[in-house]
């Protein structure tokens, strides 16, 4: 009944799916990384089409059977409405960041004169402290924003 944590990505051409194929796309999407657990019941808004074959492959993936269950109501209903109020949450906050991420990149575009924005930023940082200690670092940034860093000492 309460959220451990969080997960989420985006599903490209949804238009051309069906629920079922949708909610398909999200297990496989969720469930592929090896370090998620898979609880005993999954909650879903509409069955998977070909519900069985995700149930045996979750099944499989716990090591013990895995039940993929539409909720009516209580408790876990309300759960599941809430993640799926999260859900729309996130997307608009995604889409807001995105769109700033694509006026900031726009900006750099015209401010450097380049045909187009650019698609990944790559920044350098080589530090000491008088002489010792050296330090480098980088970070990448995209179209979707941060991507990454790395550090050696």
């Amino acid at each position: 009944g309460r959220v451990v944590g969080r997960k989420g990505f985006v599903v490209d051409k949804v238009e051309d799916l069906t629920r079922g194929e949708l909610v398909g796309n999200v297990l496989q999407g969720l469930y592929d990384d090896p370090t998620l657990g898979v609880p005993r019941l999954v909650i879903v808004p509409t069955q998977p089409d070909d519900p069985d074959l995700y149930t045996d492959w979750l099944s499989h993936l716990r090591g013990s059977h895995v039940e993929v269950r539409v909720p009516q109501r209580g408790d876990k209903r309300e759960n599941m409405e809430r993640a799926l109020t999260n859900a729309g949450e996130e997307l608009g906050r995604g889409m807001a960041e995105n769109s700033a991420q694509t006026q900031l990149l726009e900006g750099v575009s015209d401010t450097f004169g380049l045909e187009t924005p650019p698609w990944r930023t790559e920044v350098y940082d080589n530090s000491h402290i008088q002489g010792a200690h050296a330090v480098g670092a980088f970070i990448v940034a995209g179209p979707d924003g941060f991507a990454g860093h790395v550090q050696a000492d």
